[in-house]
């Protein structure tokens, strides 16, 4: 995100690179990891145990910051990447990515034992996919948007 930041500062200033404002636009596939929790908005962090989910991945073994991650309710990212959607910045949501989390989401949410059905899973992805921020739009596979993004001469950095 620092890259584009960065970027479209570079293009947006008439008197430095300057192909001008609006001339450059941004796009960030989200597939791996939990990079898709940055699109999700304040409701979903105040729903789910999105942050602890987070920091369980990131530091199974340090639970220093749980106190943190639990209390968390709402998107952490959310003041950095405002200014981003201000400017046009477009985020493809991995489907298959939204799909795998709504099942771990489903089996952490559900009463002990339960089992968890289909439509279960289903139900949450919905949710999930309609409480994205502005801008963020949910593709099929995060894999294929990459190369999709680099055949309309998108340059990738990772």
């Amino acid at each position: 995100m620092s890259h584009f930041k960065n970027a479209l500062a570079a293009y947006a200033d008439p008197n430095g690179f300057a192909a001008g404002p609006n001339s450059l636009h941004c796009v960030a596939v989200l597939y791996g990891g939990y990079s898709y929790n940055m699109v999700l908005d304040d409701a979903m962090y105040a729903k789910y145990p999105i942050g602890l989910m987070n920091d369980e991945e990131m530091r199974p073994n340090d639970l220093s910051a749980r106190a943190y991650w639990t209390a968390l309710r709402s998107n952490p990212m959310a003041e950095f990447l405002h200014p981003l959607i201000e400017q046009g910045v477009s985020f493809f949501v991995c489907n298959n990515a939204l799909s795998g989390y709504a099942v771990q989401l489903a089996r952490r949410t559900a009463p002990k034992d339960a089992e968890v059905t289909r439509e279960q899973v289903v139900a949450i992805h919905d949710e999930l996919a309609a409480h994205f921020m502005p801008g963020a739009m949910l593709v099929p596979a995060g894999v294929a948007a990459v190369n999709a993004a680099q055949e309309a001469r998108f340059t990738f950095l990772p």
